[in-house]
């Protein structure tokens, strides 16, 4: 699991996989990450998270909520159930975020490049 760019049908994206992590050192490791390419690469604004099967915890979201007041992208968001959801919610009025969740990745692509 990491945060890397990549590219689909031309348009460049930071994919963010949280994929099965339940430790919020790992989660840190992964959102640092990303957000270290999103400053570094000015033209990227889009980002597909993956959380299936991860453990959000409130240290985790009040990083995103810190850091997304003053950004401005396009998040895609998949693996986000239940519980999840919610905190999706509250991210979102708190931040100045365009999220939407999908149940797979390639819906989620479809709308970043949109």
């Amino acid at each position: 699991m990491a945060a890397e760019i990549r590219e689909y049908k031309g348009i460049k994206y930071i994919h963010a996989d949280y994929t099965g992590i339940l430790y919020i050192d790992e989660m840190l490791a992964i959102l640092d990450t990303g957000l270290s390419l999103y400053r570094e690469n000015p033209g990227i604004n889009k980002v597909l998270s993956n959380f299936t099967d991860a453990f959000i915890t409130k240290e985790f979201v009040e990083k995103i909520i810190h850091e997304g007041k003053e950004q401005h992208a396009r998040i895609a968001l998949v693996g986000v159930t239940g519980i999840k959801s919610i905190i999706v919610n509250t991210i979102n009025a708190a931040t100045m975020f365009d999220s939407r969740v999908f149940k797979y990745e390639s819906d989620a692509l479809e709308w970043l490049i949109s």
